[in-house]
């Protein structure tokens, strides 16, 4: 390489974040320094760019970021925009802490991490990192903020039912379904002691605050007649605030949920539509939108190999000298919202995708368990995913490679037979799925892509 190199490494936290420069020889560019997440401070970071710049023309900055949560993407996105040769790549920040481990470094400092990852930059020089546009960070915002709610919702119910373990433990288990019914009449008689003294006309009243219909009578009355035979203990006036409370707060969040459950939806069909992941049967437009928002940019994954460790779909060797139960086991490791995504979609995909239908069938004849074979299902949808996603084109569940003469039974059970033909070269993405999901049962993955 002829031209001058300086290699950078940021630590990157949510107010203050640290600058460290390298020749590369390894001497410093730069003194290193500190500066605000702010615009202060990234015009401070400005500078000093400018000055190195300056000191050597024609300088090419190969910047190296700890994609640490969010708080990297501001950062990203000025020194992309800035009006100098600068090149950027997120690094995973587990790969500078095993490269620190390498120099055996045990210190853990906002420095060192800088400089550290200076190091990585110099030594190993990664590709840069294609920045995500405001329409992939917003759709990551969007997915992630609705997770939040249905953390926020879950936590809620469960304090419900901690609660009413006290006040009414006939409606508090996990197998009790608490309903819009049940939460209606919560809302007015919130403990067993309560709603036993409830009279008929009382009961008339309740209503659903969203759509101002009256809850059923006979479905109030039940309750209440589990109520009349409840070992509740009777409540204070503050304990029945407290679960009228969180009712509301169940209500609310469940609200959020499908709000942004809706925003989501109408921003993938916008903006992500052309991805076609929500043409592959089990896949609905909520659950495209989804992975698109944990993948952000298809163009991240060179290959189905690099995209099926980025999920984690792939079994490990468990072994200890201590326990003789070793085996091959799903990994832990991998984008863990990515990967419960795909799981939950592999359920519906088993009864309505004839590929993944097949697969599992097969699995089990094979004498593999259920868990196995849905684990094998979720790495051959995950394929699926991969070939849909790079070529952009609808998904063909009836191709198969070689066309061997099979038999459909169609929807007027008539039999038709295909005769072995040779694969359309116009169906790119059936050519692509089936050479991306050859071998799935084995730790290995074999792959023919033609990308």
């Amino acid at each position: 390489m002829n031209e001058k190199v300086i290699h950078a490494g940021f630590d990157v936290h949510a107010k203050t974040n640290v600058a460290h420069f390298l020749h590369p020889d390894g001497s410093w560019a730069h003194q290193p320094f500190e500066f605000e997440q702010d615009k202060k401070g990234f015009s401070r970071l400005e500078k000093a760019l400018q000055k190195m710049a300056q000191e050597h023309p024609d300088v090419v900055f190969l910047c190296g970021i700890e994609a640490t949560g969010p708080y990297w993407f501001p950062l990203g996105a000025f020194l992309t925009a800035l009006p100098l040769r600068v090149k950027v790549t997120a690094i995973n920040p587990s790969v500078v802490t095993n490269f620190k481990k390498v120099h055996l470094k045990k210190v853990k400092t906002d420095p060192i991490d800088a400089r550290e990852t200076a190091e990585y930059m110099r030594i190993f020089k990664p590709e840069p990192t294609d920045f995500f546009t405001s329409e992939h960070i917003a759709l990551r915002q969007l997915a992630r903020g609705r997770k939040f709610f249905l953390k926020q919702h879950s936590a809620a119910m469960n304090q419900l039912r901690s609660q009413l373990a006290v006040a009414f433990p006939e409606i508090s288990g996990k197998d009790t379904n608490l309903s819009e019914t049940i939460l209606a009449v919560l809302d007015r008689f919130p403990s067993a002691s309560s709603l036993k003294k409830a009279t008929d006309k009382q009961l008339k009243k309740i209503r659903f605050p969203n759509s101002g219909k009256r809850v059923k009578c006979n479905m109030a009355s039940a309750l209440r007649e589990t109520a009349k035979d409840s070992i509740g203990i009777t409540q204070e006036p503050m304990c029945e605030l407290y679960i009228r409370q969180l009712v509301h707060n169940i209500r609310f969040l469940h609200q959020q949920v499908q709000k942004a459950e809706k925003e989501l939806e109408t921003y993938y069909m916008e903006h992500f539509a052309h991805t076609r992941i929500h043409t592959i049967k089990g896949i609905g437009t909520l659950s495209a939108a989804l992975i698109m928002g944990e993948i952000l940019d298809a163009k991240r994954f060179e290959s189905i190999t690099h995209w099926i460790g980025y999920i984690g779909i792939y079994p490990e060797w468990k072994w200890s000298a201590d326990k003789k139960d070793y085996a091959f086991k799903m990994t832990k490791k991998g984008n863990r919202y990515l990967k419960h995504i795909i799981y939950c979609c592999t359920f519906p995909a088993i009864r309505f995708n004839p590929i993944i239908r097949r697969h599992y069938h097969n699995q089990l004849s094979r004498g593999k368990k259920k868990m196995v074979a849905i684990g094998s299902c979720m790495r051959k949808l995950a394929s699926l995913i991969f070939g849909v996603m790079k070529t952009q084109r609808d998904f063909d569940p009836l191709y198969n490679s070689g066309m061997k003469e099979k038999t459909i039974s169609t929807k007027k059970t008539r039999q038709i037979k295909l005769k072995k033909e040779e694969a359309p070269q116009s169906n790119i993405v059936a050519g692509e799925v089936v050479n991306a999901t050859k071998s799935f049962s084995g730790p290995e993955i074999e792959v023919a892509s033609s990308l």
